[in-house]
């Protein structure tokens, strides 16, 4: 995965106080995007599976969610179905992720 490490938000008071929601299987993809974003100000919670990440979303929903397509159990468009499916969650942004 290659990535530019550029703010998601111009605003410094949005990006500190930004919550992004990271998931993907792969604990090297993972540990970069956590990385990136944290120097950038960011909140950040990591997820390996999108079971784990839906039960978090629900109970403290994220500004921004970052989503693997490609994860055992759920893959990324089953996780965005019921994220889109759930009134306190349909409106958050997703980003979908793919390998290289």
């Amino acid at each position: 995965m290659s990535l530019i490490a550029e703010p998601l938000f111009t605003d410094e008071v949005s990006a500190n106080n930004s919550h992004i929601m990271v998931v993907d299987d792969n604990s090297a993809n993972l540990k970069l995007l956590e990385d990136m974003l944290m120097l950038q100000g960011h909140r950040v919670w990591s997820f390996p599976l999108g079971r784990l990440a839906l039960a978090s979303a629900i109970r403290n929903p994220p500004d921004l969610i970052l989503l693997d397509i490609d994860m055992p159990e759920m893959n990324g468009y089953e996780v965005c179905d019921v994220l889109k499916a759930t009134l306190a969650l349909s409106a958050i942004p997703v980003i979908f992720l793919m390998p290289d």
